[in-house]
This record gives structure tokens, C-alpha cells and sequence, in this order.
């Protein structure tokens, strides 16, 4: 839970601690008699303005009393409501990360360490396509779409709850759903994949796939 307290609501605890601090020091409770004789007690020598700090401070405690109460613990509920069920997309997304797999495999990406298969393609206006150059073999996109929109989906979805998402969390979600829509929307203008620029994209988009599958956010909780 401390992992997903942000520096607003540290501040607001440190804040409060200082006047809690200020209100015992102006109050009228006696020391320990293991304080009054240390170095310690001149920082609980009562001010002249003691009753208005006093005041101020229970004040200021009885505003983090209410804040704590109505906002900060509903919220962190709702964070872990929403953190339990997150874990519960990581099979699916599990198993379009292997259709990804078996997608660069067929297009020619070689075992871990190994050699990818290419062709040379038609380098003719080079400086105007993303399709010149080195050619993988051709697969329908349709394959690719059907994989790359569920992904899409479940990363929409879990951007519902980027409340209960810590920054670097957000950032891995972030750039993997730009990297969807802007493959998905340059994928739906053709028929087959297979450019040097649709390997780069998918091995991309597994990538970060992959990675934020092992972060947190996607481990169960008991």
C-alpha cells in the first residue's frame, strides 16, 4: 500500500504531524519525567501564543482526520479493488503474446540468438514507403488485426483505472497503447504484412507486451 501513497498525500502526512507535534508541545500535558531532564525538552517549551497554536492545531488535525477518513481510505480501497482484478487479464494477454510469437516466427524471426530469415524487396521509392527494402515472408493481416485489437482492448480498458496505476506503471501502458494505435491504423489500410516495418512494429509492440506483463500490476494477489 505505501508503494501507491503519492507525494500529495506524503505531504498532507507530514503536514499533519507537525501540527500534532504543535498541539501536544502547547498543550497542557505534563512530560515524561525521562524527557524533562534530556536535551528534548526545550522542544516542548510552551510559546506565549500557546492557546491559538493550540487551537490552530487541533483544527488542522480534525481536517486530516476527515480527509483521512472520506477520501484517502476509500481511495486506496478502490485502488486495491481495482488492483485485484487487473492480474485476472494476464492469461489473455498472455496468449496474444504468443500469437505475436508465432507471427514473427512465420514471418522468418530466427530462435533467441538466431538468425532471421529475410529477402531483399523492391527498393524503388525508397524515400516515399515504409515498404521497401527487407522483405519477411507475407502474412494476412487479418491475423495480425485480430491479436493486436484484443490487446488494444484489454490496454483501454486498463487505462479506466490509471488511479490505481503508480508512474512508472502508467508509463509502460502509455507507450504500448500508442505504439497499438498507430500500428493498428497503419495495419488497416493493407491486406498483407510483411515489410521490414511490420516486423519492427510487432517485435515493438511484443516487447513492451512482454515487459509489462512482469511488472506488478499483473501479479496475483492472494
Amino acid at each position: 500500500m505505501l508503494s501507491r501513497i503519492n507525494r500529495y498525500e506524503y505531504g498532507i502526512m507530514l503536514v499533519a504531524l507537525v501540527f500534532i507535534y504543535l498541539a501536544i508541545k502547547e498543550s497542557s500535558i505534563p512530560l515524561n519525567d525521562s524527557l524533562t531532564d534530556s536535551a528534548l525538552a526545550s522542544l516542548f517549551l510552551i510559546s506565549d501564543q500557546s492557546g491559538l497554536i493550540f487551537n490552530v492545531s487541533c483544527g488542522a488535525i480534525a481536517t486530516f482526520i476527515f480527509w483521512l477518513i472520506d477520501i484517502f481510505i476509500p481511495r486506496h480501497q478502490e485502488i486495491k479493488r481495482a488492483r485485484y482484478y487487473l492480474p485476472k487479464w494476464k492469461l489473455y494477454l498472455s496468449q496474444h503474446a504468443t500469437q505475436l510469437d508465432s507471427m514473427l516466427k512465420k514471418m522468418g524471426e530466427g530462435e533467441e540468438g538466431g538468425k532471421t530469415r529475410i529477402v531483399m524487396g523492391n527498393t524503388s521509392g525508397i524515400g516515399d514507403s515504409h515498404d521497401f527494402g527487407m522483405q519477411f515472408t507475407s502474412l494476412p493481416s487479418s491475423k495480425a488485426l485480430f491479436s493486436l485489437n484484443a490487446i488494444n482492448t484489454v490496454i483501454s480498458d486498463i487505462r479506466n483505472y490509471e488511479h490505481a496505476l503508480n508512474e512508472d506503471e502508467l508509463e509502460l501502458i502509455h507507450e504500448l497503447h500508442m505504439r497499438l494505435i498507430m500500428y493498428i491504423s497503419f495495419l488497416a489500410q493493407k491486406n498483407e504484412i510483411g515489410s521490414n516495418k511490420d516486423f519492427s512494429d510487432l517485435k515493438l509492440i511484443r516487447s513492451n507486451l512482454k515487459g509489462l506483463l512482469k511488472i506488478n500490476l499483473f501479479q496475483s494477489v492472494g
